[in-house]
Formats: structure tokens, sequence, C-alpha cells
């Protein structure tokens, strides 16, 4: 007898992309895009950076330096996602100089 092919049905599969697509949405929101992983990138059908792929379940704020988080968060990090990215570079105890110093600017 031939092997039967396993279709996936394309209503689980949208309301799977669903669901992950709000938790990372969520995720960006509370913690904003350096608590992200590789998988999380993959759970969307995202690409993530290389850097991030040899250590999947590890957040893209835990694999790089305090260096490369500074540049990346002067460059790259939108208005709206500063505050919890900083709350969670506080979190992870990182960058301390950038958040103390967000924080004094956040002040005045």
């Amino acid at each position: 007898m031939p092997e039967l092919i396993h279709l996936e049905d394309p209503q689980e599969k949208r309301k799977s992309y669903q669901e992950a697509a709000k938790e990372y949405e969520a995720k960006l929101d509370n913690h904003g895009p350096l608590s992200l992983t590789a998988e999380d990138h993959h759970s969307i059908g995202s690409t993530p950076p290389e850097f991030m792929d040899e250590q999947p379940e590890r957040t893209m704020g835990e694999l790089m330096t305090d260096e490369e988080i500074e540049t990346w968060f002067r460059k790259n990090c939108l208005r709206k996602y500063k505050e919890p990215t900083i709350r969670y570079l506080e979190d992870l105890d990182r960058c301390e100089q950038l958040t103390k110093h967000w924080r004094q600017e956040q002040l005045s």
C-alpha cells in the first residue's frame, strides 16, 4: 500500500502563524526587539541575524556584547520600543551606562 502524504491544513497553519505573530508582537511591546530569539523569528517566517542561529533559544540581548547593544540601540531602536528595551536590558543587568543615561534623559 502506498504511503499517505499528510498535507498541512491551511487553516491550521494560518492559525498557528497568527498565534506566533501575537506572541512575537507581545514580546516586542513588553520587552523590545532585543528580547527576541531565533526561534521567535522562525515562528513567524522571519530570518534572524545569523549569529542567533547558533543558540536559537537565547535572546539577541543575551548574545550581543554591551558595545554591540549600545551601537544597535542608537542606530536601530524605534522610539516605540526604547522603554521596553531599556527595561529588558535592566532585567539582564546589561549596558548600565546606556540605561542610566537613557533614564536621565527621560527625567530632563
